[in-house]
């Protein structure tokens, strides 16, 4: 009868939408673990960092992220807070022949507190950087990797982190939440998705009531980078 035609074809379309790639169903995708290291190994050539010190003088490092071929971000807190615009800035970034790190030369270009981002820019321009495929779309339970400096224990403070999307409406500040906490040293990380391995965002460390990682999108930072550079033409 109709009522076992309907059921009939209620579980044909539940059969198929099982059958889906999970690549197809957003905020899904699960990578095997060779897919996963592929994906992490490739998002970590555009990672990059910057040395500081503890007020009683040991050294670690800071994260930072490469965002087009002759600028790079970071955070501006706490040890940041002095970045300016027009200071210099040494940072190490991928050398795509080498296997430690190599340093540029960079000055401060832009400056935002409140939204915690600042924008360094090649003192150099003639030696680009190599730059990620940015991607301005964000969705909630999109899966993402965080490329930090949260290894602090460790000799090599390089660290990886996963976590999802849980709002991705901008709050007063121009964050958006991820649903995992931060360790110390994530701060300026790159925030790639999983599923594309396209940079979409930067950690700027936790929310101290939610304790959910704060993200600002890249379009957010592209957009304070155009209008800064709109001011000075």
């Amino acid at each position: 009868d109709n009522d076992d035609i309907v059921e009939y074809l209620r579980e044909k379309r539940a059969a198929a939408a099982a059958a889906q790639p999970t690549a197809a169903q957003p905020g899904n995708f699960a990578p095997s673990d060779a897919q996963l290291a592929g994906r992490i190994a490739y998002c970590g050539q555009f990672g990059a960092h910057i040395k500081s010190r503890t007020p009683g003088g040991e050294e670690y490092k800071c994260a930072a992220v490469v965002i087009d071929s002759t600028h790079i971000a970071t955070y501006q807190h706490c040890e940041h807070e002095a970045m300016v615009v027009g200071t210099d800035v040494e940072v190490f970034v991928n050398d795509p022949v080498g296997a430690q790190r190599r340093s540029v030369q960079c000055q401060v270009k832009l400056a935002q507190p409140g939204i915690d981002v600042v924008v360094l820019q090649l003192k150099d321009p003639s030696k680009p950087l190599e730059p990620p495929v940015i991607d301005a779309q964000v969705y909630p339970g999109q899966r993402y990797i965080v490329l930090g400096q949260s290894s602090q224990a460790h000799a090599d403070e390089t660290s990886v982190s996963h976590g999802q999307v849980a709002a991705t409406e901008l709050d007063a500040l121009q964050h958006i939440s991820g649903d995992t906490m931060t360790g110390v040293g994530d701060s300026g990380g790159a925030v790639f998705a999983t599923e594309t391995s396209k940079l979409f965002a930067m950690c700027v460390g936790t929310e101290p009531t939610t304790h959910k990682s704060k993200l600002v999108p890249m379009a957010v930072i592209r957009a304070l980078l155009a209008a800064q550079e709109q001011q000075v033409v």
